[in-house]
């Protein structure tokens, strides 16, 4: 359904905003290459890449829009503790998945359950267990949001 759909949009010319309303945070080391693909594709589908911890943290911290912290190796290196807070202070507005969730949700034109795409690292993981399901029962934003 969802690549039909969003294939008859774009042939109309609509451009398909997939992560609109979404602030994404990059956790860890990313090769460029896979650094870039993921600022434009971020962009192209209507969310925000936020670079800078002290917005990450606002986002966070924020009732507004949907902040996605896509954790790769090394995340629990680059998670300050007041980011930590926020997302344990405001679970329902933030996501922590791996990239991995970002290219499977864009390409199936539908958002997947975060319950599948754990990151690895101890605080990613805690973090990851706060803002999904494992704990809180279900993953409101994205469980209820169609493309």
């Amino acid at each position: 359904w969802g690549v039909a759909t969003q294939a008859a949009r774009i042939r109309l010319g609509s451009k398909p905003m997939t992560l609109k309303d979404c602030f994404v945070h990059l956790c860890g080391t990313f090769p460029r290459r896979l650094e870039s693909d993921i600022a434009i594709l971020v962009k192209e589908s209507g969310a925000r890449l936020l670079k800078q911890r002290k917005a990450v943290i606002s986002q966070a911290s924020s009732k507004t829009g949907k902040l996605i912290l896509l954790c790769n190796d090394g995340s629990d290196k680059s998670i300050p503790s007041a980011l930590k807070t926020a997302v344990q202070k405001h679970p329902d507005t933030t996501t922590v998945v791996t990239p991995q969730w970002l290219f499977d949700s864009i390409s199936s034109v539908e958002f997947q359950d975060a319950r599948s795409y754990p990151p690895e690292g101890t605080l990613s993981t805690a973090l990851w267990k706060l803002t999904t399901t494992e704990t809180k029962g279900s993953d409101s934003f994205f469980e209820t949001t169609t493309l």
